[in-house]
């Protein structure tokens, strides 16, 4: 009998059978290992979304409380009698300034109904002209809150000056379609030439800008906290800022007087503004 014609051994048949159970429970158990793994990760995706869900209903609560706070001393201060009202609409102005800053149209809805009981004409005026600077705001946010949806202007950049420095050009592409709005404090003749000069020297530029307004910054709504502005500014977010700044050199040949950047909080979608107020 030849080499090829004889049997192969049974331990050859068994070494491979032993070879593929070994694969398998191997394959198995990295199976089960990633079922494992995977059910981990998924359970703390959820537990990550139940948290934040929490946060959100305990920032809600606390949120729909301080709200029910300030309706409180609304109402006590409509029914207070009249020796004690005066006292009481104060307080209950002061609270609607300071508690609901971010909601502007609330503030102008509860200062309009403390108007209505105030305890003498002095009381009454400066609360209509508060509950005025409100509506004015709350229509501002209102216009901020509609533009988000604006996404074809030229987006902002993370350097917030031009590589090898500015010059026309560059100033007018970075603020390609963005709206700039001027304002001038009320009451100030030459503060309002500066801000008609400054609005002119941009719609200069056809093409660039989407929208260029010269407006007045009315004194009741720069008293409120928030504004309260002094001098030339230009308003605008961190991420704002080479934008800023491209607004600067294009203002500086145009007006007599140094722009400074005025940080705020509140980001806004392909928008600056420009303040004219002087000094005090």
């Amino acid at each position: 009998m030849s080499e090829e014609e004889k049997p192969k051994p049974a331990s050859s048949g068994l070494s491979r059978f032993k070879l593929l159970v070994e694969i398998i429970i191997a394959v198995a158990a990295a199976y089960s290992a990633w079922q494992v793994s995977a059910v981990d990760t998924i359970k703390k995706n959820v537990d990550t979304v139940l948290a934040q869900r929490q946060d959100e209903r305990d920032e809600r609560k606390q949120l729909v409380d301080l709200h029910l706070t300030v309706y409180k001393e609304v109402v006590d201060a409509l029914k207070a009698e009249e020796r004690v009202r005066a006292d009481h609409v104060a307080a209950a102005q002061s609270l609607v300034t300071s508690l609901l800053r971010d909601d502007p149209q609330l503030q102008e809805q509860l200062i309009s109904a403390l108007s209505q009981r105030a305890a003498n004409q002095e009381q009454k005026q400066q609360l209509v002209s508060q509950a005025q600077a409100y509506r004015v705001v709350a229509a501002e946010s209102q216009e901020l809150a509609a533009r988000a949806e604006k996404t074809d202007a030229a987006p902002r950049q993370t350097s917030p000056q031009a590589p090898g420095g500015w010059d026309e050009a560059k100033a007018l592409a970075l603020l390609q379609r963005w709206d700039i709005d001027v304002f001038y404090c009320q009451g100030r003749p030459s503060e309002q030439a500066l801000a008609q000069q400054a609005a002119t020297a941009l719609k200069a530029h056809s093409g660039v800008f989407d929208r260029v307004r010269l407006r007045e910054l009315k004194a009741e709504v720069n008293r409120l906290p928030g504004y309260n502005i002094v001098g030339y500014k230009i308003a605008a977010t961190p991420d704002e800022e080479a934008q800023a700044n491209a607004l600067r050199f294009l203002l500086q040949r145009a007006v007599p007087v140094t722009l400074d950047n005025r940080p705020v909080g509140q980001r806004t979608n392909y928008y600056l503004s420009v303040f004219f107020c002087g000094q005090t």
